[in-house]
């Protein structure tokens, strides 16, 4: 095949000897070059899909969604909690949504937990306890108020929505009415952090009545129970199915089966019946029952008329957690964590909204005793602070009147709240919730959502859109899942985002879960870092992630261990805990460089950070994390030398990198004995370059690929421990940060099959549960998804599929100018697509797309147009196949089963290679 060789960089021309290997043909063209102007249309590609949309997904009856905001406002819908036994459903939902708004909470970083102290080893706002303070709220749990034709009204306490959907920007869940039709509900948080519910009132046959809460001509009821209740009828049922997700799904498929007026659900399983007309004369106390006139205490239902109006009243109430706090560490017994209850609720009927300001106090845990230094021992028992949400101003507000307003108090000196609002058929009600420090404020952002709900709705889909838009590199697959999972992680980051700019958050940061781990994480952090770099705007998305460690610089050597950071932190707070994890950082600091992160911003201060935490004059060395801080090492003495540092510095760094190395290459060899020794989780130490190289495949053919040894269930990778190993309480099985190292490092150390192999396994394992993506904190020994099922280190996907599958890397540190294309296409798929902002040598971005394309079983097109740097790299894989045909004189050594070409100057604007194999 022909060769241009005219339009090839004469470093790049291939050898003559190499067109002796007759197993492998190859051909390159190159496309015509852009113009100036066509590279400036490519800062913008018109993305505009609705990426919401795309993400959408049932979580009925599968775990408990959430919204958040920006500035610290937080919505999970009902709860998931670990069941008390083992069995095959691990974190099923024990509280279901409903009507309103469950658990709506506020979380800025001012505490960890329920009181707000201070102490020498944390700081302020610290504590080991009450870090899922939200699961004791209780906003506005909403009751169904329906009247019918002859009078009766039916009270529908909390019901469960028969369908509940989540996608980033909004929850939409809907609840079948007796009487038919239904009443829809739409949340979100508007773009001022207030919570918004918006619900309508929709029915088949009914018009709507100008008056507020008023329903005309609704078909007669269709059933006799009440919503979440059945009873055992007796007659044999009209349908059956085997499963239902919860029993508002088993109500609506007795609504809409002919003939259907009562249905039964088990309370043991899923399996839901219907029946026609026939009175029960006991209850079965295997059914859960409400079955008119069939169970004592439950109001009935109409056997006919029509449903004139609906309503919901809504309950909720200050926060006091009257739990018992722990004496493990020897603190007081039959002690309450709530301490003063003097919470205030009112009601302006003028302003039509109602407030709780919350005043209290509360325990905080600072520190565990046997976790602090001997010194600080004085100053770790539990102490008593202002609770969270002191002086703070909770404030609801509706789009129409709040009627029947009650407010009381409980035994456990709780404020109770109680209010009324109709909902008109066809017509959309809103209700609002924010928390503020500023009452007014508080009462001004929720009337303002209230009275806007189309538009605050339309600005989160927005908001959300515009971030996958714009921000993250495009990108498109054609099998496997793969790209709703790429926006699925992405989608996770954004909604994490904090942006509340006090303290040592004065930076925005993302955060890891919504269930007890928000914060930033120093373990997490080493996947923000580099997923941050791929982001266009990196001061606002990014730099945070890195840079709020600075701020823990005057604990180390104090309460936390030279060399180390705190675990985690707040606003004014640090976690005790000791962490090394920040010995993975500087890894992905350097890759923002890379991608041309600001020096003064964000190199220098986070480089300075480094070198007094572990640089020649620190107390400690860079922990070796197995030998992965090698990376680091290497990246720092490449950070040290872009901001022009002593020549000594760097020296220290390359030192540091040779003995790290030198000891991985010593201690990180698989045991002799394979079949006695199987540690599956030694595989993530292949994350260090520095790692035995000659080990790498053996130890991926006998563990990584082994479905026996090292797969969940031989469904998901990769174990921490080896199957035989594994107990029936292990939770903690496969942990995505873990398997992303792991195959991470087999892409390094070029066992590119097996990596390929294994991301496309792990791919598949994030949809196996449900259909849909999800990511769990782990997978347990079940090979099901356990814990939070939003946990934000599982964005590590994104890297494998941008930095492997599609290859791409480029810098413009270190005086380089460079893009690559590296692909791993697996076998099976047709095409990658990416499009990826680079920064220009102005100072902006212009969109830079690549195109890997399968063209036959054995031949690939790589193309890339609108490249700004002065040179590109194409270095196509061929599937492990054959010797290295083309070579780039000046890059290093190019793994074997990589093609490479080199392109500069106006060549490397745009270039196409083919490559083809036997």
């Amino acid at each position: 095949r022909a060769y241009n060789w005219d339009s090839i960089s004469s470093a790049t021309r291939v050898p003559a000897h190499c067109g002796l290997i007759s197993a492998i043909a190859m051909s390159v063209r190159l496309l015509a070059q852009l113009t100036a102007m066509a590279l400036a249309m490519a800062e913008n590609l018109g993305d505009d899909t609705d990426y919401c949309s795309m993400l959408e997904q049932e979580t009925v009856g599968r775990f408990a969604p959430f919204l958040s905001g920006l500035h610290g406002s937080f919505y999970v819908a009902g709860q998931a909690l670990p069941p008390s036994t083992d069995h095959d459903q691990r974190w099923p939902v024990l509280e279901n949504e409903t009507i309103g708004f469950t658990h709506a909470f506020f979380r800025d970083g001012r505490a960890r937990g329920e009181g707000i102290v201070t102490d020498r080893i944390t700081g302020t706002g610290h504590s080991m306890w009450g870090w899922e303070f939200w699961r004791n709220t209780k906003i506005a749990y909403g009751t169904l108020l329906l009247t019918y034709s002859d009078g009766t009204v039916v009270e529908v306490a909390n019901p469960a929505p028969a369908s509940l959907k989540w996608r980033p920007d909004r929850l939409t869940a809907v609840y079948p009415l007796p009487g038919g039709g239904t009443l829809t509900e739409v949340k979100f948080f508007a773009q001022n952090d207030a919570l918004v519910d918006v619900l309508t009132v929709s029915l088949p046959t009914a018009p709507t009545d100008p008056s507020e809460g008023s329903v005309r001509g609704a078909p007669p009821a269709r059933w006799q129970t009440l919503t979440g209740y059945a009873c055992n009828i007796g007659a044999a049922p009209i349908f059956s199915l085997p499963t239902v997700p919860n029993a508002s799904a088993c109500q609506l498929a007795c609504i809409n089966a002919t003939g259907c007026v009562e249905w039964q659900m088990a309370t043991a399983g899923r399996a839901c019946w219907g029946y026609r007309v026939q009175q029960a004369p006991a209850c079965n106390p295997a059914f859960d029952c409400g079955c008119r006139g069939g169970c004592p205490g439950q109001p009935p239902l109409p056997p006919t008329g029509s449903l004139t109006s609906v309503a919901v009243r809504f309950s909720g109430q200050s926060y006091v957690n009257p739990q018992l706090i722990s004496t493990d560490d020897g603190d007081p017994p039959n002690t309450p964590t709530s301490q003063a209850r003097n919470s205030i609720a009112r009601f302006d009927a003028g302003g039509n909204t109602l407030t709780v300001q919350e005043k209290g106090t509360a325990y905080a845990k600072t520190a565990y005793c046997n976790q602090v230094p001997w010194g600080f021992r004085s100053d770790c028992k539990a102490k008593v602070g202002p609770m969270m949400y002191n002086g703070m101003t909770v404030a609801l507000s509706a789009s129409v009147p709040m009627r029947n307003v009650s407010i009381g108090t409980d035994a456990e000196r709780r404020q109770l709240y109680n209010f009324t609002l109709g909902l008109p058929v066809g017509r959309n009600v809103s209700l609002a919730w924010a928390m503020d420090d500023d009452a007014a404020a508080a009462v001004s952002r929720a009337k303002v959502a209230a009275g806007n709900p189309s538009g605050g709705a339309t600005a989160a889909a927005a908001a959300v859109n515009t971030f996958l838009q714009t921000q993250v590199p495009y990108f498109r697959a054609p099998s496997g899942n793969a790209t709703t999972i790429y926006y699925y992680s992405w989608a996770l980051y954004f909604m994490y985002m904090l942006d509340v700019g006090k303290g040592f958050e004065a930076l925005p940061h993302t955060q890891t879960a919504v269930n007890n781990f928000l914060g930033l994480h120093a373990y997490d952090s080493r996947v923000y870092l580099p997923m941050g770099a791929w982001i266009k705007d990196m001061e606002r998305y990014s730099y945070g992630n890195a840079l709020a460690w600075t701020h823990t610089a005057n604990y180390t050597g104090v309460s936390i261990q030279n060399g180390s950071t705190p675990d985690n932190l707040g606003n004014a707070w640090i976690s005790p805990m000791n962490c090394s994890a920040v010995s993975g950082h500087p890894e992905g600091v350097w890759l923002m460089a890379q991608h041309g992160a600001d020096k003064a911003k964000l190199l220098a201060p986070a480089y300075e950070y480094y070198l007094a935490l572990f640089g020649p004059n620190a107390s400690a060395s860079i922990n070796p994390l197995g030998g992965i801080a090698a990376n680091s090492a290497t990246a720092l003495a490449s950070i040290a030398t872009e901001l022009k540092r002593p020549a000594a510095e760097v020296a220290f760094w390359v030192a540091q990198h040779d003995q790290i190395a030198a000891d991985a290459q010593r201690s990180a060899l698989p045991p002799a004995g394979y079949e006695k020794n199987i540690e599956c989780g030694m595989l993530q130490y292949l994350y260090s370059y520095a790692f035995n190289q000659s080990w790498a495949e053996a130890m991926a053919n006998y563990w990584a690929l082994n479905r026996d040894k090292c797969w969940e269930n031989g469904t998901v990778p990769l174990t921490l421990t080896a199957r035989q190993s594994l107990q029936q309480s292990d939770a903690f099985e496969v942990s995505t940060i873990v398997t992303y190292w792991s195959i991470e490092g087999l892409f390094r150390h070029n066992v590119s099959a097996a990596a390929v192999a294994l991301t496309e396994a792990h791919t598949r394992a994030m949809v196996s549960t449900y259909n849909d993506v999800v990511f769990p904190e782990s997978w347990d020994n079940f090979a099901e998804p356990w814990g939070d099922q939003y946990y934000n280190w599982d964005g590590t996907v994104v890297l494998l599929y941008l930095e492997r599958l599609a290859g791409i890397s480029y810098t413009v540190a270190g005086g380089e100018s460079a893009l690559a294309v590296q692909d791993h296409l697996p076998p099976g798929w047709p095409h990658i697509e990416v499009v990826v902002p680079v920064p220009t040598a102005f100072g902006g971005s212009t969109s830079v797309r690549v195109l890997v394309n399968r063209t036959g079983p054995r031949e690939k097109t790589v193309t890339v147009t609108g490249n700004p740097l002065r040179e590109l790299r194409i270095q196509p894989w061929r599937e492990e196949a054959g010797a290295v045909v083309g070579f780039e004189a000046t890059a290093g050594a190019v793994f074997e089963d990589h093609s490479a070409w080199r392109f500069t100057g106006n060549n490397a604007r745009s270039a196409s290679v083919r490559v083809s194999w036997a």
